[in-house]
């Protein structure tokens, strides 16, 4: 959606629209928008019985349900007053994830990209390898990793952040859940990513489709990316571990990151990890996110599930253990679909914070036989001071063996990529072995493969 401030135009006919991004209109959204204006324009001063006017009224014209929302025209010789709106709307918490940011203000930092042209992004480099065209012409794009072998993608100095990370390759289960990206932050030996490069980049199974979210993309299905904040004080490396018995032909890549980011004590450090339980304990939760200790805040999942029995699978709560929390979680939810922000079952679909890109249906019974999802707690931030736990449990409904719906006890293959922030020195748990990663995801004939729509 876009929403526009209007501004008179200096020749004095006419406006001129500025474009925001805005979340598509929300009542809860607008409503806690409307409270922070409220709170906030008693600090502004308006000059004129106009903007005075237009401060009060701007709550309930903001936000409309049409394409284009506007902000009203506030008097061109109070910019500041305009400003402060714009601002207020962009600091909002709810719309971290979906500004671009103030990027008309200058910053003292320097843009790079590693890939296999230039794997160190330094200055002037990229670019010089040779191919039949000659010098500087695609040279090196692309390079096979062979079984067992690892790929640098990216060894930098700090300060710096990564911000963007794409790739491609031959993107089947086996590659998908065999292969393994890792980051290692400020000279560590050990991780602090682990994790199979399908569930990274946003889909368990080692599946694809065309999907996006806050941070993740799947782009036709064919393009890997995400956007996760990596920051690093001294230096960052990351690699592509091929962990399979079987050649990778073909590696594409790029990482973009900046230098000279401001890192402090404060700063928190990107982490993540994997889990797969083939088949879960019935009456034991499935735990997505060990026991980790320190400060942080939890970012989000991608979870996956394969059924191994029909009926609906997906009944249990969503658990979260903070700070000292024992026999009962602090917080809880109410249904796996329910902490997609979905309700009565799940189907195929994808938005900013929470989706299920995949779902494949058996056919005769029309019963779930994969499903993948995920959700990012970005507008709703989870922050751990001593330590957390994040589990889901395991628990199905539908109709039982002495008759009725009801909920009941089951056991399936769950996995997740869990996604956090953390102080930085704890080593990730024990991630599952290739094999074990790898099993039982053969692709069933009822399984359609995404297919690239075709320009005409």
């Amino acid at each position: 959606m876009e929403c526009s401030l209007m501004n008179r135009d200096t020749r004095g006919s006419g406006y001129v629209f500025a474009p925001m991004y805005l979340q598509p209109y929300h009542p809860g959204l607008n409503r806690s928008m409307s409270r922070s204006l409220c709170c906030s324009r008693a600090s502004i001063r308006a000059s004129s019985s106009e903007d005075r006017q237009v401060t009060t009224s701007i709550i309930s014209r903001m936000f409309r349900t049409s394409n284009r929302r506007v902000i009203p025209y506030v008097g061109r010789e109070n910019a500041c007053l305009r400003h402060a709106i714009c601002g207020m709307i962009a600091q909002h918490p709810l719309m971290e994830a979906t500004m671009l940011g103030d990027v008309t203000k200058y910053q003292k930092i320097e843009s790079r990209s590693a890939s296999f042209e230039n794997p160190k992004g330094e200055r002037g480099k990229g670019g010089s390898a040779a191919s039949w065209l000659g010098p500087t012409r695609k040279g090196a794009a692309h390079k096979p990793v062979p079984a067992g072998e690892t790929a640098v993608l990216a060894e930098v100095d700090g300060p710096g952040m990564i911000r963007h990370i794409w790739m491609t390759f031959e993107l089947t289960p086996e590659f998908l859940r065999g292969c393994v990206i890792r980051a290692y932050w400020d000279g560590a030996e050990k991780p602090a990513v682990e994790c199979p490069i399908g569930d990274f980049f946003g889909i368990a199974h080692g599946r694809t489709n065309h999907f996006f979210n806050a941070l993740q993309a799947m782009q036709e299905g064919s393009g890997l990316n995400c956007y996760f904040q990596m920051p690093f004080a001294k230096g960052a490396k990351l690699t592509f571990t091929n962990e399979t018995n079987q050649d990778l032909g073909s590696l594409y890549y790029s990482v973009d990151y900046t230098i000279g980011d401001e890192i402090d004590d404060d700063t928190l450090y990107f982490h993540a990890t994997f889990q797969r339980q083939n088949p879960t304990v019935m009456l034991k939760d499935f735990v997505i996110l060990p026991t980790r200790h320190g400060r942080g805040r939890f970012l989000g999942c991608v979870i996956g599930v394969r059924t191994n029995s029909p009926q609906w699978w997906g009944e249990g709560e969503f658990k979260v253990y903070l700070d000292g929390d024992t026999d009962l979680p602090t917080i809880c939810g109410t249904g796996t679909e329910d902490y997609l922000g979905s309700a009565w079952g799940c189907g195929e679909h994808f938005a900013l914070y929470s989706g299920a890109p995949y779902i494949a249906l058996e056919p005769s019974a029309r019963w779930q036989t994969l499903a993948s999802f995920y959700r990012f707690h970005i507008a709703d931030p989870i922050f751990f001071h001593k330590d957390i736990r994040v589990d889901m449990q395991q628990i199905g409904g539908g109709w039982l063996p002495q008759g009725g719906i009801n909920i009941y006890e089951r056991s399936d293959d769950w996995s997740a990529a869990a996604f956090w922030y953390q102080t930085p020195g704890e080593p990730l748990p024990p991630m599952p072995s290739c094999e074990e990663r790898t099993a039982d995801l053969e692709r069933k004939p009822h399984e359609k493969a995404y297919e690239r729509k075709q320009l005409s």
